[in-house]
């Protein structure tokens, strides 16, 4: 089990998170899950296929992160959430950087994520860390989803997905 010590995050210095492969969903995976992707079909059909890790701290389950392989040399991040009372502190960032250095282990050459173009909060957090916009995908909420998202005050339509490049080590 890795732990991981946050720099800089806004609580107490001694907050130590693990995070670590799961196999199995529980209750509280499935809220986290649908708190970034409110269809229970999207999940379950990339659950199958993904690498599931979570963040725990003093045995809570804080964040939840999947990655779905797209080809030999592209990963997806395809779910990632973190418990509200544990936003802004890190707990995303340790999920991104524990995903970012086991996808680089297997040697995928880039990592896409999709989210809405909507999603201000999401957008900021990818970008800050190196991913760059590469498509949009126009109507796909309204196409792929049976009930209108609204976020942020707006109607979801399109998706964007973002793209980072793997530096080889």
């Amino acid at each position: 089990m890795k732990v991981l010590r946050l720099e800089g995050a806004k609580i107490l210095s001694n907050f130590k998170i693990s995070i670590r492969e799961i196999e199995t969903i529980n209750t509280i995976h499935w809220q986290l899950l649908l708190e970034a992707d409110p269809s229970v079909t999207s999940i379950e059909k990339y659950l199958r296929k993904s690498k599931i890790y979570e963040a725990v701290q003093k045995d809570e389950i804080i964040g939840i992160l999947t990655l779905t392989p797209r080809s030999i040399e592209t990963i997806e991040l395809t779910n990632i959430s973190v418990s509200q009372k544990f936003e802004n502190q890190g707990v995303g960032y340790s999920l991104l950087t524990h995903a970012l250095n086991e996808t680089k282990k297997k040697d995928y050459q880039e990592m896409l994520v999709a989210t809405g173009t909507t999603s201000i909060k999401q957008l900021y957090f990818y970008q800050k860390y190196g991913f760059r916009f590469w498509k949009i995908n126009s109507d796909y909420f309204t196409q792929h989803y049976s009930e209108k998202i609204f976020e942020n005050g707006l109607l979801l339509r399109d998706q964007i997905v973002l793209k980072k490049t793997l530096a080889v080590d």
